[in-house]
């Protein structure tokens, strides 16, 4: 008989059968597990180009922008033309819902190798993954401390100040110190201060760099830290021009009841343009140019006011026993962009003087005063130090090169509502698809 014979006959070709549908199949499970990771990292490098490029349209470098993806791509794993790989940036998308100039569009494909599928035939499959960007309004944030330079406490709370708001805390400077518990950092919470972040959807606290709680914590489960730079929302503001001639120059100390109008006022002996020591003072409507400005007493009232800083080492000092009541222009005065700035600082001004010591514009308000407007000082410090409350109806925004809320003062901010957001045009990046 050949019955043995026969089942060694039968028995070969299914064990080559079945070898090869094992194969077949461990091919389909790894093969398809590395594409789903290739997938992943893909994507993350074209979320990012997408991002990258965006910000390019934003700072208006519209040259940059294919550029500027390609390299965040690039970084990420991706590198348009080496490996087989392919990066596109399209401004605007070419499909999609945001076909327009205010998004881009970022498509990283590549044809990868397989593995056990090559039995199969199967020697290469195309990856690829898709994303966009675009403007959306910055309204998540009332604090920004600008720093290109990467300093240390670029964003500051301190002493036993207590500082309360709605909205988001930024920082751009990139400083890390690289060790977690060090006490040096771009965004710092120290002493027996606090910062309590509260709203729905809840706000953030954001630094490019290091993040510090020392002493006191952040109230806000959001701290991002190694975050991409917010762009300066106020940068393509057109600044006052400063007339050759002053309207006013070297005004004596105020201390009476008098009625200020917009203008230019001049110092020649380095003292602030306007001193008010006390009395009852009124700011009529309109752009004042001022080289310096201090308040330390009175009551003093500005409605529909913006305040231009022009002094090279003068600065805004405003608070001390003073009752302060201010309003920023709700208006637009073309080609002056003023609306809603109540402190404005000149963006050619020094940011240390002729000492070598930062120039800061210092506030001291306290809970019954009021400030409504914005605060932006470019290349230069602000200082806080009062206790100063815009939740009773009025909002409050400080973008500055670096800010630090210190002392005793009790802050409650109130961030822009979504009118003046949108008056502002304030516009970061973000995902849309």
């Amino acid at each position: 008989m050949h019955l043995n014979r026969s089942r060694s006959g039968i028995a070969l070709p299914m064990m080559a059968v079945l070898t090869t549908a094992f194969l077949a199949f461990l091919g389909l499970v790894f093969d398809t597990g590395y594409m789903v990771y290739k997938k992943r990292t893909m994507q993350a490098a074209a979320d990012a180009a997408a991002i990258d490029g965006a910000y390019e349209t934003l700072r208006l470098n519209n040259s940059r922008i294919t550029s500027a993806g390609k390299y965040s791509a690039r970084i990420n794993g991706y590198t348009d033309g080496v490996a087989d790989v392919t990066v596109l940036i399209n401004n605007p998308p070419a499909a999609g819902p945001n076909q327009n100039a205010q998004h881009v569009e970022a498509i990283v494909s590549q044809t990868s190798p397989t593995f056990f599928l090559g039995i199969l035939g199967i020697g290469s499959t195309d990856v690829s993954a898709r994303a966009v960007a675009g403007w959306r309004n910055a309204g998540d944030f009332c604090v920004l401390a600008l720093d290109p330079g990467n300093s240390l406490d670029a964003l500051l709370v301190s002493g036993t100040a207590g500082v309360s708001a709605d909205c988001g805390f930024r920082s751009n400077s990139c400083f890390t110190d690289g060790d977690p518990t060090g006490g040096s950092a771009s965004f710092r919470v120290k002493g027996t201060s606090g910062l309590q972040l509260t709203a729905t959807p809840q706000p953030q606290a954001v630094a490019c760099g290091d993040i510090r709680e020392q002493g006191s914590a952040i109230v806000d489960p959001h701290l991002i830290t190694d975050a991409a730079t917010e762009p300066d929302p106020f940068a393509g503001l057109t600044q006052p021009t400063v007339p050759g001639t002053a309207d006013w120059t070297d005004l004596p100390t105020i201390n009476g009841i008098v009625t200020l109008n917009p203008g230019y006022y001049a110092s020649t002996d380095g003292s602030e343009a306007i001193q008010i020591t006390g009395g009852t003072v009124t700011f009529n409507a309109g752009l004042y140019i001022v080289e310096g400005l201090r308040i330390t007493g009175g009551t003093v009232t500005a409605a529909d006011a913006t305040f231009f800083n022009t002094g090279a080492e003068t600065t805004f000092h405003i608070g001390g026993n003073a009752t302060i009541d201010f309003n920023a222009r709700s208006i637009d005065d073309s080609p002056v962009d003023n609306q809603h700035i109540l402190f404005w600082c000149d963006a050619n001004s020094p940011t240390l003087d002729g000492s070598g010591d930062p120039i800061e514009h210092q506030f001291r308000g306290t809970a019954a005063d009021n400030l409504t407007g914005v605060i932006y000082c470019p290349t230069q410090h602000t200082d806080w130090a009062g206790t100063y409350d815009s939740s009773n109806g009025e909002w409050g925004m400080i973008v500055s090169n670096t800010i630090e809320f210190t002392g005793d003062s009790g802050v409650n901010i109130v961030g822009p509502p979504p009118t003046v957001i949108q008056d502002l045009d304030l516009q970061t990046i973000a995902m849309k698809e």
